[in-house]
């Protein structure tokens, strides 16, 4: 019986090291593709402090950047109140590529995402038209500066993801679709 389980053992070594060495090669490959997207290869992760608004949005952009981000991972803290602030400030981490900022980077697929939360409210009549156009116009500025700076990179792919549908549309037409935008709730 003592010589059964010695071969057991043996054979179960033998599968473990078959598993590990699988997973190490998988590692392998999944670091190469890393490694052919310029982003990866130049950008850096950096942690700012933004006042998110709704929660939602945090758990937004936390989402969205993760989603795809493996070996990187982005994280947010907990929101805050910074001294003389009535806004509480949350610390998040993105990816800057050639001083532009990012929500994340997919490496394998060497897309670089972004994440718009609740925007809708700026869309409403009621809402006051200076403020509309002023959260508009930035939201037009920071797209037009990421699409630049990803058709510098080689491989490099941009997609905007939006929380609210009428967002996403009322976008499309302020970028006349020359970005890639995908609806997707929480």
């Amino acid at each position: 019986m003592q010589g059964g389980r010695v071969i057991a053992t043996e054979a179960a070594k033998g599968m473990a090291t078959i598993v590990l060495a699988k997973e190490v090669a998988k590692d392998i490959t999944q670091q190469q593709r890393c490694n052919k997207c310029e982003p990866y290869q130049i950008g850096n992760k950096i942690e700012l402090e933004r006042s998110m608004g709704h929660e939602i949005n945090t758990q937004y952009q936390f989402k969205i950047a993760n989603l795809s981000s493996h070996p990187l991972k982005f994280r947010v803290s907990e929101p805050f109140l910074k001294p003389g602030n009535k806004k509480p400030t949350t610390k998040v981490q993105e990816w800057s590529v050639g001083g532009v900022s990012f929500d994340g980077l997919w490496p394998m697929e060497c897309i670089l995402v972004e994440a718009k939360g609740r925007y809708a409210q700026f869309l409403d009549p009621k809402m006051n038209k200076f403020v509309k156009e002023n959260v508009f116009t930035l939201m037009y500025k920071e797209a037009d500066s990421q699409k630049k700076a990803v058709l510098m990179l080689k491989g490099a792919k941009l997609q905007w993801y939006f929380y609210e549908n009428e967002t996403k549309k009322y976008f499309d037409k302020l970028i006349s679709n020359t970005i890639h935008t995908i609806f997707m709730p929480l």
